[in-house]
This record gives C-alpha cells, sequence and structure tokens, in this order.
C-alpha cells in the first residue's frame, strides 16, 4: 500500500484542528468536519469556503467569516436598528453585485436606542481558549456627526448597544466586557481611539491620531491575547498594544454599530468579517 502523506501535497483533507496553516496563498483544504472545500487566504490569515457562502464552526478552533455573498443574510448573525424610522437593519446589497452590507442609522439624533444599526456574530468566542483574530473591512459614509465601534462585546444586537463612547475627552463603556476600534464625532478629537472594559474596567484607551475618511474602505485586523491584551492594525500599520481590554474567560462576539450624532442618517458598509 503506498503511504499516504497527510496535509502535505497528496492529501489536502482532514479535521478541523489539522489543517495546515501559514500554507500558500490558494491552498485547497477539504474539512471533514464542516464538510466544505476551504481555500488559505495568506492576507487574512485564514481558510475561506470556496463556494461564498458563510463559514462558522462552533467547535474548537471556533471561527467564523463572511464576504456577505448571497442573498440571503446568514442565521449565524444577529441584526438589530433603533426605533427611529430611518434607521434599518444591516442589510444585504439587494443587486447581490457588491456582496456587501449596508446598515442604516436613523436621524433622530436622540443615541443609540433610536439611531444605531448593529450587526453581530455568535456569542461564542473566549480569548482564553487561544488567541483571537477578528479581521473586518468596512467603511462609513460621512465622517461628521456620526460614531461607530468595530470590535467584540459582550452582548448581541438584539440589545442594542454602542459598547464604548466619547464626549469631550471622556469615555462611557456601556458594555461590561468589550474592545475595538471606536470613532466618535462627539470627541474635542475625531480620531480613532483603540478601547476597551475587562468586568467593567476601562483599559487604558489608546488614540490612533487617525481620522477614517469618508466612503473609504479601513482594513483592519484585532487581535485579542490569551491574557486579554489587544494590538490593533489599520490598513497595515500596527498601533501600540492595549493591555487589560477584556476579560479573557468571558465570551464574546464580534460586531460593528454605528449610530448617527444628530439628524443626518449615516450608512456603515461592511465588506467582508471573520474570525479565527
Amino acid at each position: 500500500m503506498v503511504e499516504r502523506t497527510v496535509l502535505h501535497g497528496t492529501d489536502q483533507s482532514g479535521l478541523t484542528v489539522s489543517r495546515p496553516t501559514n500554507a500558500n496563498h490558494g491552498h485547497v483544504f477539504w474539512d471533514d468536519n464542516l464538510r466544505t472545500l476551504l481555500v488559505w487566504d495568506s492576507n487574512l490569515k485564514m481558510y475561506l469556503p470556496t463556494n461564498g457562502a458563510a463559514l462558522y464552526s462552533a467547535a474548537s478552533p471556533r471561527e467564523l467569516f463572511d464576504d456577505f455573498a448571497g442573498s440571503v443574510l446568514s442565521d449565524i448573525w444577529t441584526v438589530n436598528s433603533g426605533s427611529d424610522a430611518q434607521a434599518l437593519d444591516p442589510v444585504l446589497d439587494t443587486d447581490n453585485v457588491l456582496s456587501e452590507l449596508f446598515g442604516v442609522t436613523g436621524n433622530a439624533g436622540t443615541g443609540t436606542a433610536a439611531d444605531a444599526t448593529s450587526i453581530t456574530g455568535p456569542l461564542a468566542f473566549e480569548a482564553e481558549e487561544g488567541e483571537l483574530i477578528m479581521v473586518a473591512r468596512f467603511k462609513i459614509s460621512a465622517i461628521t456627526n456620526v460614531a461607530f465601534f468595530v470590535g467584540f462585546t459582550d452582548v448581541l444586537a438584539s440589545t442594542l448597544e454602542l459598547p464604548v463612547s466619547l464626549s469631550v475627552a471622556t469615555y462611557t463603556t456601556n458594555a461590561t466586557d468589550a474592545c475595538g476600534i471606536m470613532f466618535d464625532t462627539a470627541a474635542t478629537t475625531d480620531t480613532m481611539r483603540l478601547v476597551g472594559v475587562d468586568s467593567d474596567v476601562d483599559a487604558t484607551h489608546a488614540d490612533t491620531s487617525v481620522a477614517p475618511v469618508a466612503d473609504t474602505y479601513l482594513d483592519v485586523k484585532i487581535v485579542v491575547s490569551t491574557a486579554g491584551a489587544m494590538t490593533v492594525t489599520i490598513d497595515g500599520i500596527e498601533y501600540a498594544a492595549v493591555a487589560a481590554a477584556v476579560s479573557p474567560g468571558v465570551d464574546i462576539c464580534p460586531i460593528v454599530v454605528a449610530e448617527a450624532r444628530t439628524t443626518t442618517s449615516r450608512t456603515i458598509t461592511v465588506d467582508h468579517i471573520g474570525v479565527t
């Protein structure tokens, strides 16, 4: 019987836990756990489904990826929006050409309950189980009179929440455990901040000194260590680590949320979200 070389050339299939990592770009792998064909993306550092479908594995190692192709949003996501008539739940591109997700804020200008639009993944990730990596590509339609947060939090979008906000120079952490990137034009300086809260104790937040550009995609990578420390890379630039950014043992989920700060709606567009 010919000897088989497992996972190296002649046998490109196996269990989820035995996938080769840091493979060559385009490496194809049949996952016996998920019963689907995957391909390695060396830019995102994760395997993606070849058929464009959303991928979610609740088993260890937990992972999620969706590039929002297709006409129906996967039920792995929880979406919600505020009570204002202009606020809309995040939805897929209606003509199924761009493979994007769109969330529209309200325009009441009264806060999260009326004006937010939010999407979260499963509340199933814990940093202490292994380093968490979230990648996201998103943009905001305008950078005036708006707030957004992209990262991890401890409640699903069914409970509308902006995990962290900033008014003038005062941070408000609405989540008990959350970490990620926050932008809020209610601040004195309109730049993106690296923020975290661990069991209701605020991390030492950091200012990137960089503002987003209106209607221009940001490529973001958020890494949370097994100790709960966070590092963030935005458009290829890595920023200073935030210690004690989130509790390592608490279940958290990926989130993208935006809300208007005045009476003009904003649109947040998401190209993809992945967590591994």
